[in-house]
């Protein structure tokens, strides 16, 4: 909603998204969680590494990647942020 708000009204993007007007403003206003912030950044070590492999490592290979860079999550956590 945000990239389109100079193409299309907050209200009209609102009521095609099924989402309130005040809802989309709290969640502007809001502090992202730490979970989240560290899913950014994991998320861009995942595109690097599997750029690095021309895009054939799967998620137990990015996971040992990640973890050799010092990185620590679980396997599961790579391939959910890699769907």
């Amino acid at each position: 909603m945000k990239m389109q708000k100079n193409v299309w009204q907050i209200k009209e993007m609102a009521l095609a998204l099924e989402v309130t007007r005040s809802g989309y403003y709290k969640f502007l206003k809001a502090n992202l969680g730490s979970r989240f912030q560290e899913n950014e950044i994991l998320l861009a070590e995942i595109k690097k590494s599997h750029e690095a492999s021309r895009e054939t490592y799967g998620s137990p290979r990015i996971h040992k990647d990640l973890s050799l860079a010092g990185h620590g999550c679980s396997r599961k956590r790579v391939a959910r942020l890699m769907q």
